[in-house]
């Protein structure tokens, strides 16, 4: 017997130009594989208050919370719009 998690994420980020982008997205174990994964945005702050992982521990202070809550997000870039 196993156990199934309620859900994933999946934690994007990059450098460009000294400055980190990144994003997060949420998902749920019935997501469909026709879901748009733009529909399961959420901010990393979330994701980290969840886990009690910290998943960019070289970052600090105004910097990290503005990246983590979605000031510097890649979202827009990957595909998905307001």
């Amino acid at each position: 017997p196993h156990q199934v998690p309620t859900g994933f994420y999946k934690i994007i980020s990059t450098l460009e130009d000294g400055q980190v982008w990144a994003t997060a997205f949420r998902f749920s174990q019935t997501n469909t594989n026709y879901t748009s994964y733009c529909d399961y945005w959420s901010d990393i702050d979330s994701i980290e208050a969840e886990t009690g992982l910290d998943f960019m521990p070289k970052l600090s202070g105004q910097f990290e919370h503005d990246i983590e809550v979605g000031a510097y997000d890649l979202w827009y870039y990957l595909g998905c719009e307001e």
